[in-house]
This record gives structure tokens, sequence and C-alpha cells, in this order.
């Protein structure tokens, strides 16, 4: 990606954590969007780290609601 003659290198997998979240806050529209946020990544990554014995798709819903 380039931008006013840089180039930005983005962390992988950093886009598609930013659209999920994106996708939580506008389905959830949580008064707080920060402690929302904080909450959203905290749940990814303790699932990311074997933390959370829950599968991927009932741990996503379990945020979405």
């Amino acid at each position: 990606m380039s931008r006013g003659g840089y180039d930005v290198i983005l962390p992988h997998g950093l886009t598609t954590m930013l659209e999920g979240l994106s996708r939580a806050v506008l389905k959830k529209r949580p008064d707080n969007i920060k402690l929302f946020a904080l909450y959203y990544l905290t749940e990814l990554k303790k699932f990311k780290n074997g933390r959370n014995k829950w599968t991927p798709p009932l741990c996503i819903a379990w945020i979405m609601n």
C-alpha cells in the first residue's frame, strides 16, 4: 500500500480484525465504543491464545449478541 510516497506495511490479520470489530460496533451500537472495543479485542485475544474453550462461531456469536 502506498500513501504519499511511503509504503505502509500492515500486520497480517489487522484488516480482518478491524472489519470484525467494525461490524460488531455497527450491529450492537454500544454507548461506549472504546469499552466495547476493549472487551471485543480481549475476548478475541483469549480465543487466539487458546484460553477460550468455545468454538469460533459460538465465540463470535456470543460477542455479537
